[in-house]
């Protein structure tokens, strides 16, 4: 409940985004996600993301309150571009599936995931080595809530952070360069893209 996405469609829609944030958006494949963060012109972060497309739409899984400080920020860039972003929170429910039987509990319903994303019909699977997110329409959601024992939020947060990884807050935006939450080691920046938004700052801490 915690957490919520940006939805980015339209003609250039991948275009403009890769011009925005760390991450190699053009050479996202449809079976993939990354995480990623889009900075300001000094190259601290606005926000930190998974992302990963449902056909035509790229998503941008962020926390709920951090949408709400960095879409305003996209969404003035973005009028240059043939590009709409918009908070597509309410049209997914998110679910994390962790544990020990997760994979199985994931195979029951849905089949074997072995790709990191996986596309369903009532939306898609994230895997993240032994744990995954279920991105479902709301009343797929519901039927499968229905049946089970849902944890609040911070049983998922607490894994994040053991994991090692950043879900920047809004009270933290503009405060770090991504290597300070360590975002390089997660496969979060391409240092042989093309420019983005604070992308001086953030090749500078690599290479200086």
């Amino acid at each position: 409940s915690h957490l919520g996405l940006i939805k980015v469609v339209g003609e250039q829609g991948r275009s403009f985004i890769h011009g925005q944030v760390t991450t190699d958006i053009s050479s996202l494949e449809a079976n993939q996600w990354r995480w990623g963060a889009h900075c300001d012109p000094k190259g601290k972060m606005l926000a930190s993301f998974r992302t990963f497309a449902i056909q035509d739409a790229l998503l941008m899984l962020m926390p709920k309150d951090t949408i709400a400080v960095d879409l305003p920020q996209l969404q003035k860039y973005a009028v240059f571009s043939k590009a709409t972003l918009t908070n597509a929170s309410d049209e997914w429910t998110l679910l994390g599936v962790a544990g020990e039987q997760a994979k199985q509990f994931v195979s029951q319903h849905y089949g074997e995931v072995t790709q990191e994303l996986t596309l369903i019909e009532q939306g898609a699977i994230l895997k993240d080595a032994d744990r995954f997110i279920l991105v479902l329409q709301p009343q797929a959601a519901s039927a499968l809530i229905a049946e089970h024992t849902v944890f609040d939020a911070s049983a998922w947060q607490a894994l994040e952070i053991a994991a090692g990884y950043p879900n920047l807050a809004p009270s933290h935006a503009n405060q770090y360069v991504p290597q300070m939450c360590n975002l390089q080691a997660i496969n979060g920046i391409s240092f042989n893209k093309g420019c983005y938004m604070g992308q001086e700052t953030v090749a500078r801490m690599k290479y200086r």
